[in-house]
């Protein structure tokens, strides 16, 4: 006779639930529909539900269609009374003070809502049978955006967890979480501080309880499952664990992994709490694999990211389906674990954008490893994975990027990104000396074919490591015809592979781009498969290298056909201006291609221009090891006084001051030759002057000053001649053929000391007359008037000297930039 109340009042097809007897009742409709298999029980808690009319067409318990299960409609807590004890006492006003877990197998939804359930309490003593807030989670059963606060749970039984005894295969478990409390077994059972077992899915949760197994046996005990044969993604746990009895399974995150099916993604234990076990997984049964494992990590390390970093960079998933990341984790501050975003929290964090474009040149900004990391999902280089399936790894690196609208600019380019620049020096290692297994990569994997630019902007990449059986190992595994690196420089890395045929280098295993003004300071490149072609640089190029070094040392496998050399293994395109000053070492059998500088050419026409190797550290090697196939090109081999002596654009460096891109005459002057016991290195991009073709500079701009009586200061005038003065040498005025009418001189002769400067020689002159004054260029030694002995330059110039300012510039082996070298004011007697 009662009115027909709406228990979905937001008509999401889920019945709200608002209070503790509301939940219990859902142990009374396990499919979720609102047709419960005990009419009375459940009707308490539901009194004015539709139970009458039965058909599926009408409406049930508010539900527009068919009811799918149940969401908290408000957050809920065990201990009613506010008192703090939940089944201590028996004068206790908790309705529940012993919770019964909602069983059998629920098989419908289950939606927290963001939602917490707090101080759930339950002593379970019979010696089978399962214990938890849900029993099991039967197949296409999916609990989600629930929060379990500071349960206290104790079994004796089978399975034991504080959301979900059980999780079956078809079941998921995703956006859940335990924080705080006590899981304890009194008898040997599965448990863990989310789940007991897991055949099914855990995506995107935590578990920070103390678990405390008791007499575990063989089964299992961990921070978040007790055991699992199914799938764990993006998930944490970091509680302590512990247990009892000889074969004993504990694991920080999972006690035993069973079956070959089981699978574990993005998965981290705190091994440093007290009282925590060392391992995240505890032991491994039925044909688990080794590879299966959960990273064990301090809690300073799952602390400190407050972003998709560190262990989190894969943790922003895609959980609702749009290909978008949905932005699940809150990071906190930098003394606090993650914890998860309420559903509409996920909305406000989606929605905010940065700018990972700063300078607005179109290449995306790159400060962390991790960002480095999501090159592999975006070759092209537009900001904008090639693959929807990459959003939610991509987003590990790039967390706010705009990339859900591609109707607009990604990622804070102003037009199409065209690909990515260092903004920061990165290291592998996070204590910046040696890589471990706690660090982000401790092995890389290399970046595949990458088709975009990566411009280091002078920065550098420290202890790049890479082992196992990659075919092509190195930073990049690829690099396309399309691809530039720029201005890269890699330090220290130890890059190995395993595999047969491989390509290996520091850089990139097989180039066919454009690499310039980039280098491989230290460390180590060594391929143990057979066949292999490897180089401190590249293990193969058929692209462009301009401008590079390496100092890496290069061991190949000992087999008759290693191919190995300092800079490249196999080199069928183009090297200038490039050396290579590290050990290389293979096998001397016949057939073997080792060299200081190449391992092997085998195409006629390859160009190699002004390359070199160090004799002195190789001091049985060539340069090239081998040619064949009509190749016929030279590059010497140089002790190595001779190849750290010049200290200028000098003897083998005399063409050094090279064009960095094709169809582009502009030199530059790369090179920064340092001391005479220094191996040349490649200066900043910042430092570098702009060249020219020509053998010496423009001719000065002839200027009328704005006020008459101004006079010419070249220095003044012209900065963008001047501004780099690094000689000032003493210069005389001596006047000589005296007008007799006027008494002022006809001519005069300057002098300029030249000191130690041995380069060309230039001279502007600016002549005061009629009120206004002109500029004049006399260019190199054979001009008329300017001679040069030694270290002496003299003019005889036939003016007015008491009118004349003399500028003695030089240029200093083809560089535009003009030094000045010496400056005379004959405008009076006064030398």
């Amino acid at each position: 006779a009662d009115p027909v109340e709406d228990y979905d009042r937001d008509n999401d097809n889920l019945i709200d639930i608002n209070d503790l007897h509301q939940l219990n009742a859902v142990r009374h409709d396990l499919d979720g529909n609102g047709l419960p298999a005990n009419l009375p029980a459940y009707a308490g808690a539901f009194p004015n539900g539709d139970f009458v009319t039965t058909t599926a067409a009408a409406a049930r318990m508010g539900c527009p269609q068919t009811c799918t299960g149940y969401e908290l409609a408000q957050s809920l807590d065990f201990d009613l009374d506010g008192d703090g004890q939940v089944g201590v006492t028996t004068t206790s006003t908790d309705p529940y003070l012993n919770w019964n877990a909602i069983g059998g197998s629920y098989a419908a939804t289950f939606d927290g809502n963001g939602h917490t359930i707090s101080n759930l309490t339950l002593n379970y003593t019979a010696a089978t049978g399962n214990a938890g807030l849900f029993n099991t989670l039967g197949s296409g059963g999916i609990i989600r955006d629930v929060g379990m606060l500071t349960p206290n749970l104790r079994s004796s039984g089978t399975y034991l967890g504080a959301l979900v005894a059980q999780i079956a295969s078809g079941a998921e478990v995703r956006s859940g979480y335990v924080r705080g409390g006590v899981i304890t077994a009194t008898g040997g059972l599965i448990m863990g501080g989310l789940a007991g077992g897991n055949s099914g899915t855990i995506t995107a949760a935590y578990a920070t309880a103390e678990v405390t197994g008791g007499a575990v046996g063989n089964v299992g005990a961990g921070g978040l499952a007790g055991a699992s044969s199914g799938e764990i993604t993006a998930s944490y746990a970091a509680g302590p664990v512990s247990g009892a009895g000889a074969a004993t399974s504990i694991g920080g995150f999972v006690g035993t992994l069973i079956g070959a099916a089981v699978a574990i993604n993005d998965g981290y234990c705190d091994t440093t709490l007290p009282g925590a076990t060392s391992a995240c997984i505890g032991n491994r049964a039925q044909g688990a694999p080794g590879s299966v494992t959960a990273q064990g990590a301090t809690t300073a390390q799952l602390q400190t990211p407050t972003g998709y970093t560190g262990p989190y960079a894969n943790f922003n998933l895609d959980l609702d389906g749009d290909t978008f990341p949905d932005y699940l984790w809150n990071f906190g501050a930098t003394t606090t674990y993650p914890t998860l975003h309420t559903p509409s929290e996920r909305q406000t964090a989606a929605a905010v954008v940065v700018d990972y474009d700063q300078d607005n040149d179109n290449l995306i900004d790159i400060t962390t490893i991790h960002q480095l990391n999501a090159l592999r999902y975006d070759p092209d280089g537009n900001g904008l994975p090639n693959d929807t399936a990459n959003y939610s790894a991509y987003t590990g690196g790039f967390p706010n990027g705009n990339i859900a609208d591609t109707s607009t600019p990604y990622l804070g380019c102003e037009s199409t990104c065209i690909g990515y620049e260092l903004m920061a020096n990165l290291d592998f290692a996070a204590d910046g000396a040696a890589v471990t297994t706690t660090d982000a990569y401790p092995d890389w994997p290399p970046i595949p074919s990458y088709e975009s630019t990566l411009d280091g902007k002078g920065h550098t990449i420290a202890r790049l490591t890479i082992s196992g059986a990659d075919a092509n190992a190195g930073l990049f595994a690829a690099l396309t015809a399309n691809a530039v690196i720029r201005d890269l420089g890699i330090i220290a890395p130890a890059v190995t592979s395993a595999a047969a045929s491989a390509n290996a280098g520091a850089l990139v295993g097989d180039n066919a781009g454009l690499i310039t003004a980039s280098y491989i300071d230290g460390g180590s490149v060594t391929v143990t498969g057979d066949n292999p072609y490897v180089g401190g640089l590249a293990g193969q190029n058929t692209g462009d290298l301009r401008a590079v070094w390496s100092a890496a040392a290069v061991t190949a496998s000992t087999t008759a056909t290693s191919t190995a050399g300092g800079l490249i293994g196999l080199h069928t395109g183009d090297l200038t201006a490039s050396y290579a000053a590290g050990a290389v070492s293979g096998s001397g059998a016949a057939g073997t291609a080792v060299g200081g500088l190449i391992g092997r050419i085998d195409t006629a026409g390859v160009t190699i221009e002004a390359s070199y190797c160090d004799t002195t550290v190789n001091t049985q090697l060539n340069c090239i090891g081998t040619q064949t196939g009509g190749a016929t090109a030279t590059a010497p081999g140089y002790p190595t006084a001779e190849i750290q002596t010049p200290t200028d654009y000098t003897g083998i460096y005399e063409a050094w001051a090279i064009t960095l891109t094709p169809n582009d005459d502009t030199r530059y002057n790369v090179w920064n030759f340092g001391e005479a016991t220094e191996y040349p290195t490649l200066y900043h991009p910042t430092d570098r002057h702009i060249t020219i073709p020509d053998t010496l500079p423009p001719p000065l701009p002839r200027t009328i000053p704005p006020e008459p009586e101004k006079p010419y200061d070249p220095a003044a005038d012209h900065p963008e001649i001047y501004a780099n003065a690094e000689y000032e040498m003493a210069a005389t005025c001596q006047t000589h053929n005296i007008d007799p009418e006027t008494g002022n001189p006809q001519a005069a002769t300057v002098t300029f000391d030249l000191g130690s400067y041995t380069g060309p020689v230039l001279l502007h002159l600016s002549i005061w007359t009629n009120g206004r004054y002109m500029a004049y260029e006399t260019q190199g030694l054979a001009s008329p008037g300017l001679e040069r002995d030694g270290q002496r330059a003299t003019l005889q110039v036939e003016t007015d000297p008491a009118q004349t300012r003399f500028r003695l510039d030089g240029r200093r082996h083809g560089l535009a930039t003009n030094l000045v070298l010496g400056y005379a004011d004959c405008r009076s007697d006064d030398p």
